[in-house]
Formats: structure tokens, sequence, C-alpha cells
């Protein structure tokens, strides 16, 4: 069974840059119906109570993968051409989930009888709770590890349309939160059981081939410490909200991380099909090619984010009537605030995979660590202060410290791509068509959401697109060049 896999191909980058690109339209298109649909059926204090069991119930998924998403991406990269070697590798790092899985979800069973404020609802907690199988199982690390997006993405689509179907035929009044509970475990994690179904067609899992499971714990170690601290920062906001305030603030918040969260996905849609093809390059000694790749990521990104931003600080009213209606208008002030997340965050995404493929997995999750503990720190200091908004802030400011250190680490590679950067041009033109973009949607303050925000999207997205062009910023350019 050695010997050249022959039954998976390897795309471009390009490629799989475009079906990310399809996946992560789908992650705007899906929303569009189910936002607007469950926020006004739910309302702020269902929607909190699905937002607090979901991230509540991802810590201790965090714990099950172990960090096992970025090691299992970068192991699979390295060996993907070998069918027993790749074979071999799958089956070790599945044996290593399955106790970390254990443990995890007797951790999780212990927790909801013992803490009140998860006991409340424990039903909808134990129906979260099967997401720690199929988080652990769904060896999503291993398709992206041998670059299958368009695998991923037609799955993804099909299990999300199912999704939205359900949630039609069966959501229709506030005591159906359970119901849209169950339909979100199936929505977001059902397509994990297709994976492994359609692993066993890849890989050999029956091989009695002796296994070496010591050698992954080591650097193992350092991925999952990274991992669970990174994944528990990002979400704990939401938490502490939850403990710190009622189910309703829970809801408007969630509505703010949930449109940044859709936000982030469209930024970092480049960089997130990188971490195989870096690893590849860097593997070959490929510097140039390293380079040239982080450079494009990053010019991308700024842009993107730089527009996103915009949208969301200067048009979330009309956002969030359009998105999620009257009720979540509370919300305005805290999108506003988390906005710039979005840049920060989708740095510390690149970043982090420089971190990885260069081998500094210790950094990597230290600065992971002081990021959880800065995150900790600051929602309990502006929670109780700021409300929601402070939740947002604690954030911004976490994504934004943890994002210096990441660059200070890699600064070599920093210092050799900051030529090909073209920022101060994305900023001078983000200036630009931001100021004559509110000036313009001041004059129709007096309409409705959906006229305020076509306005100042057409006005904002075709200056700030025609000033990039002028100002020959450089991945414009390349790509009108294509």
């Amino acid at each position: 069974m050695s010997g050249k896999n022959k039954q998976l191909k390897i795309h471009s980058v390009k490629y799989n840059v475009v079906m990310n690109m399809i996946l992560t339209s789908s992650s705007f298109i899906f929303p569009l119906v189910t936002v607007p649909y469950v926020s006004r059926v739910l309302s702020t204090t269902g929607n909190g109570l699905i937002a607090f069991a979901q991230s509540t119930t991802n810590y201790f998924g965090l714990f099950a993968v172990m960090g096992m998403s970025a090691y299992g991406i970068r192991e699979v990269a390295k060996v993907r051409d070998n069918r027993s070697a790749l074979s071999k590798l799958v089956r070790e790092l599945l044996v290593i989930l399955l106790v970390t899985s254990t443990v995890s979800y007797t951790a999780f069973l212990i927790a909801i009888v013992t803490v009140p404020k998860l006991r409340e609802n424990m039903v909808l907690m134990l129906v979260f709770g099967f997401t720690i199988w199929l988080t652990a199982f769904g060896v999503e690390w291993f398709f992206q590890g041998v670059e299958q997006y368009d695998y991923i993405t037609i799955r993804n689509i099909a299990v999300k349309l199912i999704g939205i179907v359900l949630m039609l035929l069966f959501v229709h009044q506030f005591s159906d939160y359970l119901v849209y509970g169950v339909i979100v475990v199936l929505s977001s994690y059902g397509s994990n059981i297709i994976n492994i179904l359609r692993l066993r067609n890849l890989v050999d899992l029956r091989s009695r081939e002796r296994l070496e499971i010591r050698k992954h714990i080591k650097p193992l170690t350092s991925f999952a410490v990274s991992s669970i601290s990174s994944g528990m920062y990002v979400q704990i906001d939401i938490v502490l909200t939850g403990f710190l305030m009622n189910a309703s603030m829970v809801g408007l918040y969630q509505l703010a991380t949930k449109i940044k969260s859709l936000a982030y996905a469209a930024v970092s849609s480049v960089g997130n099909v990188m971490l195989p093809r870096l690893s590849y390059y860097r593997g070959k000694n490929s510097v140039d090619e390293y380079n040239k790749l982080l450079s494009k990521n990053f010019n991308f990104m700024f842009i993107a984010g730089m527009a996103i931003i915009g949208w969301m600080v200067l048009c979330g009213k009309p956002i969030i009537l359009i998105i999620a209606g009257s009720d979540f208008v509370g919300a305005q002030y805290a999108l506003a605030c988390i906005a710039p997340t979005i840049l920060f965050a989708a740095g510390n995404a690149t970043l982090t995979q420089c971190l990885i493929t260069q081998g500094k997995e210790r950094s990597y999750a230290l600065i992971s660590l002081l990021g959880l503990v800065l995150a900790f720190t600051f929602n309990m200091m502006l929670i109780p202060l700021l409300g929601i908004v402070g939740a947002a802030l604690s954030n911004v400011l976490c994504e934004m410290v943890t994002f210096i250190f990441r660059a200070y680490m890699v600064r070599d590679t920093m210092r050799q791509i900051l030529p090909s950067l073209d920022y101060w041009k994305t900023i001078l033109a983000f200036a630009i068509a931001a100021v004559v973009a509110y000036a313009t949607s001041a004059c129709v303050s007096s309409m409705g959401a959906v006229v305020k925000f076509l306005v100042f999207s057409v006005v904002f997205g075709g200056l700030y697109a025609f000033a990039l062009i002028i100002l020959k910023e450089r991945f414009v350019q390349s790509m009108l060049k294509r």
C-alpha cells in the first residue's frame, strides 16, 4: 500500500482560492436567509440561549481536538503523496483524538450537572454536546491538508441547504429554540459525518502496522496550548457576557459577533487555503515563492478588511435593521466597536501560518496563551463597565496585542515582504471613499434602511475601488492585468 497516492488530485492555489471564495460566499448567502428569520422568530433571548450554549460547548470541543486542526494540516501536507505514510499518520492522529474526546466529553457532562448556569438549559447543552464528537472526528484537517477544497465546498453547501430547509419547516416560534439548536448542530457539523465516511476511501484504516503515537505528543502539545488558548479567547466574550449579563444582552452581542464572523470569513478567504502550500514551499526551501504568496495575501487582506470595516462602522444601523430587525438595534455600537477586529484577526491567522510553517510552535503557543489571559482580563474589566460595547472593545484589544507579538516573532519574514505591501495606498483610498460616502449617506438619512445601505454601498464601494486603481495598488493591478 506504499507509493504515490493516485486518488488525490492536488489543484493549484488559484483553484483552491476560488473554491474557498465560493464557500465563503455561501457563508454570506445562507446567513442572509437564516439570521433575519431566526432573529425575528427567536428574538434576542432565544438567540442568546443558543449562542451561549454553542460557545460554552465549543470550549470542550477545543480540548477534544487538542490543536489537531493546524497540526494535522501540516503533517498531512508533508506526506500526502505517499498513501502508506498518510494512512499510518491518520490512524495515529485518530487514536489520539479518541482519547482526548472521551476525556473532554466526560468533563462536559460533569460541568452541566455541577454548574448552575449550565444546568438551567441542560437539554440544550446536551444537544450541543454532540458537537464535541463531531468536531473531533470530522477530520477536516485531512481534507485541508490534501487541498481537497472542491469537495469541502460542495459538501458544506449541500449540508447548509438541508439546514435551511429544516429551519423553515420546523422553527416558527420562540419555543422552537431547542429544535433550532438541533438544526444548528446538524447544519454546522453534520458534514463531518460525511468526512469520516469518505476518509475510508482515501486512506487505509484497517492496517495492523505498528503505530507511533508518542512522536506526536510533544509537537501536538504546543499546538494544543495554542489552539485551546486562541479558541477560548475568541469566544470568551460571549461566554463571559452570558455569565455577567442576561440572555437578551447575549442575543444582541451575538448578532454583532455573527456579522463580524461573516466579514472575517470574506477577508480570510485567501489566507485559509495557504497553510498547506506554505508548508510545501517551506519544505522545498522556496523562499521567494513563500514570500510572494504571503505578500499577496496581506495586500488582499488589507484591502478587503478596510472596506468591510467601513461598512460596519458607517453603515451599522441599516445593516442591523435589514438583517435582524428593530429588536437588535441595541447592537449598533458594539458592531462599530468590534469592526477593527476583522483586520487584526485576519492578520493573526496569516502570521500564525507563518509561525507554524517556520516551526515556531512554542512561540505560537505562548502568544495564544497570552491572548487568553488578556481576553479574560479585558472582558472582566470592561463588560461590567460598558456592557456589550466593553466585550467588543476587549475583542479588538486582544487581537491587536497578539498581532503585534506575532509580527515580532516573524520579523525577518515581515521585513522581506514589507516592500511589497501597499498599505498606505489602501488607507488613502479608504479615507477618500469613507468621507464622500458618509457625506452622501447623510443626504438620505430620512429614508429607509435598505435605501441607506444601497446608497452607501454604491458610493463607498465604487470610490474605494476607483481610488485603488488610480493609486495603482499592487494587488489590484495584478488582478486587472490577469
